[in-house]
Protein backbone atom coordinates (compact mmCIF):
# COMPACT_ATOMS: atom_id res chain seq x y z
CA UNK A 1 0.00 0.00 0.00
CA UNK A 2 1.17 2.85 -0.91
CA UNK A 3 1.45 6.19 1.09
CA UNK A 4 -0.43 9.27 -0.30
CA UNK A 5 0.35 12.93 1.73
CA UNK A 6 -2.85 14.95 1.58
CA UNK A 7 -3.08 17.47 -0.94
CA UNK A 8 -2.77 21.13 -0.34
CA UNK A 9 -6.61 21.78 -0.84
CA UNK A 10 -7.26 18.89 1.67
CA UNK A 11 -5.18 20.85 4.21
CA UNK A 12 -6.79 24.24 3.35
CA UNK A 13 -9.87 22.57 4.53
CA UNK A 14 -8.96 20.95 7.32
CA UNK A 15 -7.54 24.42 8.57
CA UNK A 16 -10.96 26.48 7.58
CA UNK A 17 -12.53 23.77 9.59
CA UNK A 18 -10.41 24.08 12.40
CA UNK A 19 -10.34 28.21 12.53
CA UNK A 20 -14.30 27.88 12.32
CA UNK A 21 -14.10 25.71 15.77
CA UNK A 22 -11.91 27.85 17.52
CA UNK A 23 -14.35 31.42 16.45
CA UNK A 24 -17.07 29.23 17.10
CA UNK A 25 -15.67 28.89 20.54
CA UNK A 26 -14.74 31.87 21.23
CA UNK A 27 -18.22 33.19 20.57
CA UNK A 28 -19.59 30.63 22.62
CA UNK A 29 -16.93 32.24 25.33
CA UNK A 30 -17.91 35.51 24.67
CA UNK A 31 -21.69 34.96 24.65
CA UNK A 32 -21.36 33.40 27.75
CA UNK A 33 -20.04 35.81 29.43
CA UNK A 34 -22.40 38.74 28.57
CA UNK A 35 -24.44 38.31 31.86
CA UNK A 36 -21.48 37.89 34.47
CA UNK A 37 -19.04 39.71 32.34
CA UNK A 38 -15.95 38.10 34.78
CA UNK A 39 -14.21 34.54 34.55
CA UNK A 40 -14.61 32.46 37.31
CA UNK A 41 -11.56 30.73 38.70
CA UNK A 42 -13.36 27.34 37.65
CA UNK A 43 -13.99 28.86 33.80
CA UNK A 44 -10.05 29.41 33.41
CA UNK A 45 -9.12 26.41 34.65
CA UNK A 46 -11.47 24.69 32.14
CA UNK A 47 -9.97 26.94 29.66
CA UNK A 48 -6.88 25.47 30.07
CA UNK A 49 -7.22 21.98 30.80
CA UNK A 50 -8.96 21.49 27.28
CA UNK A 51 -6.25 22.61 25.55
CA UNK A 52 -6.68 26.35 24.38
CA UNK A 53 -3.46 28.29 24.09
CA UNK A 54 -2.78 30.75 26.84
CA UNK A 55 -2.13 33.68 24.64
CA UNK A 56 -6.13 32.91 24.20
CA UNK A 57 -6.87 32.43 27.70
CA UNK A 58 -4.78 35.45 28.81
CA UNK A 59 -6.49 37.54 26.35
CA UNK A 60 -10.41 36.24 27.47
CA UNK A 61 -8.96 36.97 30.96
CA UNK A 62 -8.20 40.80 29.88
CA UNK A 63 -11.14 41.34 27.91
CA UNK A 64 -13.60 40.04 30.99
CA UNK A 65 -11.52 40.06 34.17
CA UNK A 66 -11.92 37.60 36.49
CA UNK A 67 -13.64 37.43 39.87
CA UNK A 68 -11.48 35.42 41.69
CA UNK A 69 -8.84 36.64 43.54
CA UNK A 70 -4.90 35.61 43.33
CA UNK A 71 -3.99 33.47 46.59
CA UNK A 72 -1.19 30.86 46.76
CA UNK A 73 -3.69 28.02 46.63
CA UNK A 74 -5.04 29.55 43.19
CA UNK A 75 -1.32 29.99 41.75
CA UNK A 76 -0.37 26.48 42.24
CA UNK A 77 -4.13 25.16 41.06
CA UNK A 78 -3.77 27.51 37.34
CA UNK A 79 0.64 26.60 37.39
CA UNK A 80 -1.12 22.66 37.19
CA UNK A 81 -3.26 23.35 34.77
CA UNK A 82 -0.92 24.52 32.20
CA UNK A 83 -0.71 28.31 33.26
CA UNK A 84 2.24 30.08 31.78
CA UNK A 85 4.29 33.01 33.80
CA UNK A 86 2.77 35.66 31.72
CA UNK A 87 -0.70 34.69 32.62
CA UNK A 88 0.17 34.74 36.34
CA UNK A 89 1.11 37.87 36.03
CA UNK A 90 -1.43 39.13 33.97
CA UNK A 91 -4.14 37.55 36.12
CA UNK A 92 -2.26 38.98 39.34
CA UNK A 93 -2.71 42.32 37.90
CA UNK A 94 -6.67 42.06 36.96
CA UNK A 95 -7.59 40.12 40.12
CA UNK A 96 -9.49 41.79 42.84
CA UNK A 97 -7.90 41.88 46.09
CA UNK A 98 -7.98 39.12 48.89
CA UNK A 99 -11.23 39.58 50.93
CA UNK A 100 -9.81 40.40 55.13
CA UNK A 101 -9.43 37.78 56.83
CA UNK A 102 -12.88 37.30 59.25
CA UNK A 103 -12.94 38.96 62.54
CA UNK A 104 -12.12 36.39 65.19
CA UNK A 105 -15.20 35.63 67.65
CA UNK A 106 -14.94 37.88 70.72
CA UNK A 107 -13.54 35.58 73.80
CA UNK A 108 -16.24 34.69 76.14
CA UNK A 109 -17.37 36.35 79.04
CA UNK A 110 -15.68 35.97 82.48
CA UNK A 111 -17.21 33.89 84.57
CA UNK A 112 -19.70 35.29 87.59
CA UNK A 113 -20.13 33.39 91.21
CA UNK A 114 -22.96 34.38 92.87
CA UNK A 115 -23.50 33.82 96.77
CA UNK A 116 -26.58 33.31 98.53
CA UNK A 117 -26.19 32.89 102.45
CA UNK A 118 -28.14 33.29 105.61
CA UNK A 119 -28.25 34.77 107.98
CA UNK A 120 -26.01 37.50 105.58
CA UNK A 121 -24.24 40.06 106.38
CA UNK A 122 -20.85 37.47 105.94
CA UNK A 123 -17.31 37.65 104.88
CA UNK A 124 -16.56 35.45 101.68
CA UNK A 125 -13.43 34.10 100.64
CA UNK A 126 -12.33 32.52 97.54
CA UNK A 127 -8.88 30.76 97.42
CA UNK A 128 -8.51 32.26 101.14
CA UNK A 129 -8.47 36.06 99.75
CA UNK A 130 -11.42 38.23 100.97
CA UNK A 131 -13.93 38.99 98.16
CA UNK A 132 -16.60 41.26 100.53
CA UNK A 133 -19.50 41.04 102.62
CA UNK A 134 -22.71 39.63 101.53
CA UNK A 135 -25.52 41.97 101.89
CA UNK A 136 -28.30 41.97 104.80
CA UNK A 137 -30.15 39.77 102.37
CA UNK A 138 -27.28 37.51 102.36
CA UNK A 139 -26.46 38.29 98.18
CA UNK A 140 -23.02 38.77 96.96
CA UNK A 141 -22.00 38.77 93.17
CA UNK A 142 -18.20 37.70 92.51
CA UNK A 143 -16.90 39.30 89.04
CA UNK A 144 -13.16 38.81 87.76
CA UNK A 145 -12.57 35.31 88.59
CA UNK A 146 -10.69 32.45 86.57
CA UNK A 147 -12.51 29.54 84.80
CA UNK A 148 -11.30 27.11 86.71
CA UNK A 149 -12.07 25.06 90.54
CA UNK A 150 -11.75 27.17 93.28
CA UNK A 151 -12.24 26.93 97.44
CA UNK A 152 -14.66 28.76 99.07
CA UNK A 153 -15.18 29.50 102.28
CA UNK A 154 -18.35 32.01 104.18
CA UNK A 155 -17.77 32.99 107.85
CA UNK A 156 -19.91 34.87 110.06
CA UNK A 157 -18.75 35.31 113.79
CA UNK A 158 -20.89 32.86 115.94
CA UNK A 159 -21.68 30.59 113.46
CA UNK A 160 -19.59 27.80 111.58
CA UNK A 161 -18.01 28.05 108.50
CA UNK A 162 -19.49 27.16 105.20
CA UNK A 163 -16.40 25.48 103.19
CA UNK A 164 -16.46 24.12 99.72
CA UNK A 165 -13.17 23.19 97.81
CA UNK A 166 -14.82 22.62 94.59
CA UNK A 167 -16.68 25.21 93.22
CA UNK A 168 -15.98 24.47 89.47
CA UNK A 169 -16.44 28.34 86.95
CA UNK A 170 -16.63 27.77 83.24
CA UNK A 171 -16.15 30.63 80.94
CA UNK A 172 -19.50 32.98 80.27
CA UNK A 173 -21.10 30.75 82.95
CA UNK A 174 -22.80 32.07 86.09
CA UNK A 175 -22.39 29.50 89.28
CA UNK A 176 -24.68 30.20 92.41
CA UNK A 177 -23.84 28.89 95.63
CA UNK A 178 -26.39 28.49 98.62
CA UNK A 179 -25.23 28.36 101.95
CA UNK A 180 -27.11 28.46 105.40
CA UNK A 181 -24.34 29.11 108.22
CA UNK A 182 -24.97 27.10 111.47
CA UNK A 183 -25.18 28.89 114.63
CA UNK A 184 -22.50 28.17 116.98
CA UNK A 185 -24.48 27.15 120.19
CA UNK A 186 -23.62 27.82 123.75
CA UNK A 187 -24.82 25.24 126.33
CA UNK A 188 -28.06 26.65 127.49
CA UNK A 189 -28.33 28.23 130.82
CA UNK A 190 -30.18 25.69 133.30
CA UNK A 191 -33.27 27.43 135.04
CA UNK A 192 -33.36 26.89 138.48
CA UNK A 193 -36.91 25.73 138.92
CA UNK A 194 -36.72 23.92 135.10
CA UNK A 195 -35.96 20.46 133.48
CA UNK A 196 -32.33 19.88 134.55
CA UNK A 197 -31.69 21.73 137.82
CA UNK A 198 -29.87 20.11 140.32
CA UNK A 199 -30.50 19.82 143.71
CA UNK A 200 -27.63 22.65 144.71
CA UNK A 201 -29.11 24.62 142.34
CA UNK A 202 -32.67 24.09 143.78
CA UNK A 203 -30.95 24.59 146.93
CA UNK A 204 -31.06 28.46 149.64
CA UNK A 205 -27.11 27.97 149.03
CA UNK A 206 -26.74 28.40 145.70
CA UNK A 207 -28.15 32.24 146.52
CA UNK A 208 -29.10 33.91 143.26
CA UNK A 209 -25.90 32.82 141.98
CA UNK A 210 -26.70 31.76 138.00
CA UNK A 211 -24.73 30.06 135.65
CA UNK A 212 -22.61 31.68 133.26
CA UNK A 213 -23.21 31.07 129.62
CA UNK A 214 -19.85 28.95 127.90
CA UNK A 215 -18.06 30.28 125.47
CA UNK A 216 -18.09 29.33 122.34
CA UNK A 217 -14.68 27.76 121.25
CA UNK A 218 -13.32 29.06 118.33
CA UNK A 219 -13.19 28.06 114.72
CA UNK A 220 -10.38 25.97 114.17
CA UNK A 221 -10.42 26.63 110.23
CA UNK A 222 -11.60 30.68 110.94
CA UNK A 223 -8.84 32.82 111.00
CA UNK A 224 -11.00 35.53 112.38
CA UNK A 225 -11.67 33.11 115.73
CA UNK A 226 -9.44 34.46 118.43
CA UNK A 227 -5.99 32.14 119.57
CA UNK A 228 -3.32 32.79 121.91
CA UNK A 229 -0.92 35.68 121.11
CA UNK A 230 1.23 34.90 118.35
CA UNK A 231 2.20 34.59 114.76
CA UNK A 232 0.57 31.75 112.76
CA UNK A 233 0.99 30.14 109.77
CA UNK A 234 -1.96 29.29 107.30
CA UNK A 235 -1.16 25.50 105.77
CA UNK A 236 -3.61 23.74 103.90
CA UNK A 237 -2.60 20.46 102.01
CA UNK A 238 -5.70 18.32 100.20
CA UNK A 239 -8.98 18.99 102.19
CA UNK A 240 -7.04 19.72 105.55
CA UNK A 241 -6.38 23.11 106.88
CA UNK A 242 -4.84 23.93 109.96
CA UNK A 243 -2.55 27.15 111.71
CA UNK A 244 0.90 26.24 113.04
CA UNK A 245 2.53 28.63 115.01
CA UNK A 246 6.03 30.03 114.77
CA UNK A 247 7.11 29.44 117.99
CA UNK A 248 9.83 31.85 119.77
CA UNK A 249 13.50 30.94 118.48
CA UNK A 250 15.95 30.74 120.79
CA UNK A 251 19.00 33.28 119.82
CA UNK A 252 22.55 33.93 121.44
CA UNK A 253 23.17 37.40 122.72
CA UNK A 254 24.46 39.86 120.30
CA UNK A 255 28.09 40.32 119.27
CA UNK A 256 29.77 43.24 118.23
CA UNK A 257 33.03 43.42 116.16
CA UNK A 258 34.85 46.67 114.89
CA UNK A 259 36.23 47.17 111.72
CA UNK A 260 39.42 46.85 112.78
CA UNK A 261 39.27 42.91 114.04
CA UNK A 262 39.45 44.00 117.83
CA UNK A 263 36.56 43.18 119.99
CA UNK A 264 34.09 45.77 122.10
CA UNK A 265 36.43 46.14 124.79
CA UNK A 266 39.92 46.76 123.13
CA UNK A 267 37.36 49.65 121.07
CA UNK A 268 35.98 50.87 124.27
CA UNK A 269 38.63 50.85 126.13
CA UNK A 270 41.30 52.87 123.68
CA UNK A 271 38.76 55.15 122.24
CA UNK A 272 39.41 53.53 119.04
CA UNK A 273 37.83 54.90 116.28
CA UNK A 274 37.08 51.64 114.44
CA UNK A 275 33.18 50.88 113.13
CA UNK A 276 31.15 48.68 115.52
CA UNK A 277 28.71 45.90 114.06
CA UNK A 278 26.15 43.50 115.55
CA UNK A 279 25.25 40.19 114.71
CA UNK A 280 22.29 37.68 116.84
CA UNK A 281 22.92 34.17 115.87
CA UNK A 282 19.69 31.84 116.05
CA UNK A 283 20.31 28.47 117.25
CA UNK A 284 20.61 25.25 114.22
CA UNK A 285 20.80 25.80 110.83
CA UNK A 286 17.43 25.33 110.29
CA UNK A 287 13.91 26.60 111.42
CA UNK A 288 11.83 23.94 112.80
CA UNK A 289 8.66 24.96 110.22
CA UNK A 290 9.03 24.45 106.82
CA UNK A 291 7.12 26.04 104.08
CA UNK A 292 6.78 25.60 100.28
CA UNK A 293 4.52 28.64 98.92
CA UNK A 294 6.67 31.44 97.67
CA UNK A 295 4.01 33.97 99.01
CA UNK A 296 2.59 32.18 102.51
CA UNK A 297 0.11 34.11 104.40
CA UNK A 298 0.43 34.32 108.33
CA UNK A 299 -1.89 35.45 111.02
CA UNK A 300 -0.66 37.94 113.78
CA UNK A 301 -2.89 37.56 117.27
CA UNK A 302 -2.39 40.47 119.36
CA UNK A 303 -3.74 40.59 123.08
CA UNK A 304 -7.27 41.44 123.04
CA UNK A 305 -8.48 44.85 125.07
CA UNK A 306 -11.02 42.83 126.92
CA UNK A 307 -8.96 39.63 127.99
CA UNK A 308 -8.75 39.19 131.42
CA UNK A 309 -5.78 37.10 131.39
CA UNK A 310 -2.83 36.08 129.37
CA UNK A 311 -0.23 33.66 128.13
CA UNK A 312 3.30 34.62 127.80
CA UNK A 313 3.16 31.49 124.83
CA UNK A 314 3.71 33.93 121.98
CA UNK A 315 6.85 35.33 123.68
CA UNK A 316 7.63 38.95 125.18
CA UNK A 317 7.35 40.61 122.04
CA UNK A 318 3.43 40.07 121.87
CA UNK A 319 3.30 41.77 125.90
CA UNK A 320 3.71 45.38 124.08
CA UNK A 321 3.27 45.35 120.27
CA UNK A 322 -0.29 46.03 119.04
CA UNK A 323 0.43 45.79 114.91
CA UNK A 324 2.63 43.54 112.52
CA UNK A 325 4.22 46.50 111.37
CA UNK A 326 6.75 46.29 114.62
CA UNK A 327 7.78 43.22 113.05
CA UNK A 328 10.56 43.01 110.17
CA UNK A 329 10.46 40.01 108.10
CA UNK A 330 14.41 39.55 107.69
CA UNK A 331 16.43 36.62 105.39
CA UNK A 332 19.14 34.89 107.76
CA UNK A 333 22.35 33.78 106.59
CA UNK A 334 22.72 30.00 107.37
CA UNK A 335 26.24 29.25 108.79
CA UNK A 336 26.89 25.47 109.90
CA UNK A 337 25.24 25.01 113.02
CA UNK A 338 23.36 28.83 113.32
CA UNK A 339 21.52 31.54 111.44
CA UNK A 340 23.39 35.26 111.60
CA UNK A 341 20.92 38.31 111.91
CA UNK A 342 22.93 40.94 109.99
CA UNK A 343 23.45 44.43 111.69
CA UNK A 344 21.66 45.61 108.88
CA UNK A 345 18.52 43.86 108.89
CA UNK A 346 16.53 46.86 108.74
CA UNK A 347 17.66 47.80 105.32
CA UNK A 348 17.36 44.34 103.92
CA UNK A 349 13.98 43.52 105.16
CA UNK A 350 11.18 42.34 103.26
CA UNK A 351 8.30 44.11 102.30
CA UNK A 352 5.13 42.88 103.23
CA UNK A 353 1.05 43.89 103.17
CA UNK A 354 -0.93 44.09 106.35
CA UNK A 355 -4.79 43.68 106.73
CA UNK A 356 -6.53 43.93 109.63
CA UNK A 357 -9.76 41.33 109.77
CA UNK A 358 -11.02 41.81 113.02
CA UNK A 359 -10.14 43.32 116.28
CA UNK A 360 -6.34 42.24 117.11
CA UNK A 361 -6.12 39.88 113.96
CA UNK A 362 -4.06 40.91 111.34
CA UNK A 363 -3.39 39.06 107.66
CA UNK A 364 0.71 39.54 106.73
CA UNK A 365 1.74 38.35 103.54
CA UNK A 366 5.26 39.11 101.80
CA UNK A 367 4.49 41.74 98.78
CA UNK A 368 6.64 39.84 96.20
CA UNK A 369 8.04 36.24 95.92
CA UNK A 370 10.13 34.77 98.88
CA UNK A 371 13.33 32.65 97.72
CA UNK A 372 13.77 29.59 99.43
CA UNK A 373 16.02 29.69 102.73
CA UNK A 374 16.04 30.52 106.30
CA UNK A 375 13.36 33.70 107.57
CA UNK A 376 12.25 35.16 110.93
CA UNK A 377 10.20 37.56 112.09
CA UNK A 378 12.03 40.10 114.01
CA UNK A 379 10.14 42.20 116.73
CA UNK A 380 11.16 45.90 116.07
CA UNK A 381 12.04 46.14 119.85
CA UNK A 382 14.52 43.72 119.67
CA UNK A 383 17.33 46.04 119.98
CA UNK A 384 17.31 48.52 122.65
CA UNK A 385 20.58 50.81 122.04
CA UNK A 386 22.92 47.39 121.68
CA UNK A 387 21.01 44.97 124.11
CA UNK A 388 18.55 42.11 122.56
CA UNK A 389 15.52 41.24 124.36
CA UNK A 390 16.44 37.92 123.97
CA UNK A 391 14.78 34.54 121.21
CA UNK A 392 11.33 35.66 122.77
CA UNK A 393 11.59 38.43 119.97
CA UNK A 394 12.48 36.12 117.17
CA UNK A 395 9.84 33.61 114.87
CA UNK A 396 11.43 31.61 112.59
CA UNK A 397 10.56 29.51 109.51
CA UNK A 398 12.58 28.13 106.45
CA UNK A 399 11.21 27.50 102.27
CA UNK A 400 12.23 24.64 100.97
CA UNK A 401 12.85 24.42 97.02
CA UNK A 402 10.46 22.19 95.23
CA UNK A 403 11.01 19.88 92.72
Amino acid sequence: MVYKSPSKKRLQVVAAISLCLWTGSLAVHAAAQEASKKLSKEQVLKLLTQGDPPARVEYLVQKYGVSFPMVADTERELTQAGATQELLDVLRKIAPPKPPDPTPPPPPPAPVLVIHEKPGEADVYVDDVRQGRTSPDGILKITGLSATRHTLRISLEGYHSFEDDNVQLAPGETNTVVATLQPLEPPAPRSKDGPGASETDASPAAGNLTAKSAKPPPDPHDPRSPREPGIYYFQQSGNERQFVRLEPAPAGMPVAKTSSGRGLGAWAGYGGSSKVSWKTTLVGPKAPVRLVERRPVFYFYFRSTDSTSYSLSGGNAFLNATTPREFLLVRLESKKKEREIASNYIKDALTCDHEQIAPGIYKVQSRADVEPGEYVFVYSGAYSGVVAMGGSSYFDFGIDKTN
